[in-house]
Parts: C-alpha cells; structure tokens; sequence
C-alpha cells in the first residue's frame, strides 16, 4: 500500500509539473505573439509614414502630397555635434561633409521620354542646429554606436578623421525634390522620386526642415523609343506590388524583347558604324564616362537617347548606372557608371590552370545606341543596417588562397 501511495504521489507530482510547464509555455507564447504583433504593426506603420500620398493621377500627371514626420537630432555624446538627422520611416542618406540625413523614396513606371515636377506647394522651417559632425569619406554605415573601427590601413581614429574632413558649403542637397533613374525592370522604365526633407549648411549648421509639400509630376504620354507589347497579368501584379502607392502609374505594356536570339547575332554589329564606340579597360575598376568625355572622343553625344544606350562586353550586354538624361538627351554633366573588369579567362578551354590572358590585358567594351531597344541597368538599393536584424558573430572564416603564379618567356 505504502508503494501504491508513493506512486500515486510521483505521477500526481509530475502531472503538476507539466501542467505547470505548459501554463509558463503558453504564457511565454503569448508574450512573445503580443510582441511579434507590436513589431509587425510598428514595421507597417513606417511603412505607411514613408509612403507619399497620390492625391490624383490622370492622362500623365500625378498630384502627390507628404507630410514630413518629425525630425529626431542625434549629437555626439561627447562633443554636441549634430551627427545625424533621423525621420520615422525614412531611409538614412550618407554624403561626404555633412551629417547623416533622411530621404524618402518613391518609384514610377515610365514611358521613355522627359518626366518633370513642378513645386505647387511646400512649408519649409529653418532651424539652427549649431556645430554639425560631417560624415568622413571612409564612414562604414553598418558601424555599430559602440564600436570604433579603424580600418587596417589607417592609424587614425573615427574622431580623427571626423575632425579632418571638410565640411560642405551652401545647402545640401541642394534641391528638396530631384528624379533620377532607377533602371528598367523586366522592360519598365523605372524612375526614382526622391524627397529631401532636411538639407544642411555644415559650415553654418543652418537646416531647413520640409513639414509639408505638394507635387505635381508630368511623365510621357506616348511610346517615342521602340515598340510596346502587352504585359502579363501577373507581371503587371508583381510590378504594382514593387511600386506600392505609384501603383496606378503601372505600365500595361513593356518594352518588346529582341526575337533574334542572342547566340544567333553579334549585338555590337548590329549596330551602324557611326552608332558604337569601344572603351578599353585594362583593370578591375568602376569606371565613369560623362558627357564631358563623348565630346573630347569626337562623338556627338547630344544626339544620344540614354533610354536605348548598351554597354557590351565579349557578347553580353553589361548593366551600368546612369545620371541624368531625364530630358532623353545625354548631356555634358550626364554620365554613366559600370564596373570593367580586364582581359581574363580567355584561356580556360585550352588549359583551366590559365587565368590571366597570356597576351594583354585590355579588354574591349563597346557603347551602342539608336537600336531603340531599353538598355539594361543597375539600380539602387539602400545597404545600410536596418535595427530589425539580427547579426551572429564569428570567430573565425573559411578562405582561400592562390599562390600559383603563371610565367611565360618571351
């Protein structure tokens, strides 16, 4: 009887404990879902202050209005300076002189041609920050507040280089709405709407703070490069989901696609005589061409519409970031950006072991235009650290090394 009762005691026990177990894992459940569905609303509500509001849009213009969420100054904790400038949902933007600033960013599908913005109406503030900290040319932006990194080849500290760096004179950025382009996504012009709520003067440490604007934007009505085709349903979806409110400036046609295959034609032959150019690279760089240089290259650059200007490179066409040509025109302070590599690889199908091309470096890269075909683009996608990540440290990584060196007498 005495080991029926001491058994009947340990199963009673251990009913109470795993009653009390699940009591705690549901509570701790719940807790948990109460603060999941805090971060999810808190995430959806940047979202929401982010967005620009389209008022109206119709035949080509759009009415759009924003109001700015209230600016939080951050100061260096040791000396006052004003190192950054923060807005609730609003991207950080980073430029050499001046503190960190917001900027908000909207996309629109675009037919080619001129897409302008006219200022109906805005409230603007000026405030005195004081002494601002200007933003070193080195500054990591996934630097952590705690840490101070010091890059290898340096010897000075983030304070050191702080203090070196100029600061910019006049206001920056020096316009409050700007549109630049974004790149073409599966035969969509993209064009970027950037609103600049707080620009700077460093030296001065004078702001103006945009608390409210209304825009009017007059994008192309007609088709003026190439032929259109009509867009899959499900591709128009995707592409209103990537514009969010600019949603209604989704395009239900796209850039019609080459039929000839690629392997099937030399694309830089294609092209007539006076329409192509060749860039000689010669190392792993990124490389700028401006307006500027077409013009001491002999070539008539203003005759060149940036929507259908290619970039080639043994065959395949090479994306590039582009600057300007919003009036369908390369300009002399337009230019466009792409990363050349030098001559490598040529050797592979006779002997793997041989990376480097034996006989030069030079690589050709050919610059085409008037095919009225969209060239391909990079865009722009803010890298920065964003306080809903999670990081796990590491303690050591896995590389690895090639001492081989290829030697070749002549």
């Amino acid at each position: 009887m005495a080991n029926i009762s001491r058994k009947t005691f340990i199963v009673l026990s251990l009913l109470a404990i795993t009653t009390l177990l699940w009591s705690e894992g549901k509570s701790s459940l719940a807790s948990r879902t109460v603060k999941s569905g805090k971060q999810a609303s808190k995430r959806i509500t940047e979202s929401v202050e982010r967005q620009v509001k389209l008022v109206d849009y119709s035949e080509g213009s759009l009415l759009i209005e924003w109001e700015c969420p209230e600016p939080q100054i951050v100061r260096n904790t040791e000396n006052g300076a004003v190192s950054a400038i923060r807005m609730k949902g609003l991207m950080p933007l980073y430029e050499t002189g001046v503190p960190e600033l917001p900027v908000a960013g909207e996309l629109l599908d675009c037919l080619p041609g001129l897409v302008s913005f006219q200022i109906i109406d805005s409230e603007i503030e000026s405030e005195e920050l004081g002494t601002v900290q200007p933003t070193p040319e080195d500054y990591l932006v996934d630097l952590r507040p705690e840490d101070d990194f010091v890059p290898d080849d340096q010897a000075k500290s983030f304070a050191e280089r702080v203090a070196e760096t100029p600061k910019k004179a006049g206001l920056w950025p020096e316009q409050v709405v700007t549109l630049t382009e974004a790149g073409v996504y599966r035969g969509h012009r993209l064009v970027a709407l950037n609103i600049h709520p707080v620009r700077v003067d460093a030296r001065s440490g004078r702001a103006q703070i945009l608390k409210r604007i209304t825009l009017r934007i007059t994008l192309p009505r007609e088709q003026t490069v190439g032929e259109r085709a009509a867009d899959d349903v499900e591709e128009t979806r995707l592409l209103k989901s990537l514009l969010g409110e600019m949603a209604p400036t989704a395009q239900l046609t796209r850039a019609a696609e080459q039929t000839i295959p690629r392997s099937e034609r030399n694309p830089v032959l294609d092209a007539p005589a006076d329409n192509r150019y060749r860039i000689i690279v010669n190392e792993d760089n990124v490389f700028r061409v401006t307006g500027e240089d077409l013009f001491f290259a002999e070539l008539p650059y203003w005759e060149i519409d940036p929507i259908d200007l290619h970039l080639w490179n043994k065959g395949e066409e090479v994306p590039f970031f582009f600057v300007g040509g919003l009036d369908g025109h390369f300009d002399e302070e337009d230019y466009f950006e792409f990363f050349g590599e030098r001559n490598t690889r040529t050797m592979l199908h006779i002997d793997s072991s041989i990376y480097e091309d034996p006989y030069s470096q030079d690589n050709v890269y050919w610059m085409t235009w008037g095919d009225g075909r969209p060239g391909i683009r990079l865009g722009v996608e803010d890298g920065s650290w964003h306080p809903t990540w999670t990081a796990t440290d590491l303690d050591r990584v896995r590389t690895k090394q090639h001492f081989e060196k290829d030697n070749y007498l002549t």
